[in-house]
């Protein structure tokens, strides 16, 4: 499960993911305000650099994962949403 928050409109943006089958949660600071290259960045640094384990991603309907970026890394990461 991927989302996406902030403490204060514009300032302090945040992706939350949870793997699903270990519980674990990771926090990440987003510098850029939640772009699509910072949330890919964000789930290939989760997975060690390396998604070939991930499989499906489940995400809200924010533009840092509706986005044509976004949906086509996991496309070629055969990672579906």
């Amino acid at each position: 499960m991927l989302d996406f928050a902030e403490f204060e409109k514009n300032k302090e943006h945040f992706l939350i993911l949870r793997d699903k089958f270990s519980g674990a949660l990771h926090l990440a600071g987003m510098v850029l305000g939640g772009t699509s290259e910072e949330a890919i960045d964000t789930v290939q640094n989760f997975a060690c650099s390396s998604t070939k384990y991930i499989r499906k991603i489940v995400v809200d309907r924010g533009s840092q994962f509706t986005s044509g970026v976004f949906r086509q890394w996991a496309v070629e990461e055969n990672i579906e949403l």
